[in-house]
């Protein structure tokens, strides 16, 4: 990469998820943009959302994939709003989810 010495890994950010947040939610004149809104109907969306809230450290891989750190973040999070541990990313649990965020 030209003015870079040694190697880069594009896929990679250096610095926190609030860093990361900041910076893709900033023009390239530095004005605020709108979040864009999170889709509770994908468990991206929801992983995306957990993340965002800090639900669970470190964040989760957003990945599309209901693996088992992303069931025991739901188990978390229902628990945390008094509702049915059951790992299932139902109405109830999506709703709740939207009055977070």
């Amino acid at each position: 990469m030209p003015g870079i010495a040694g190697s880069v890994d594009l896929n990679r950010f250096n610095g926190s998820i609030d860093d990361l947040h900041a910076y893709v939610t900033r023009t390239a004149d530095g004005g605020i943009v709108k979040p864009r809104p999170f889709d509770l109907a994908t468990v991206i969306g929801v992983q995306r959302a957990f993340n965002f809230l800090k639900v669970v450290e470190p964040p989760l891989i957003e990945d599309g994939v209901n693996g088992p750190k992303t069931n025991a973040a739901v188990r978390e999070f229902q628990k945390a709003n008094g509702l049915v541990v059951d790992g299932v990313i139902g109405e109830k649990t999506r709703a709740a989810l939207a009055a977070e965020i």
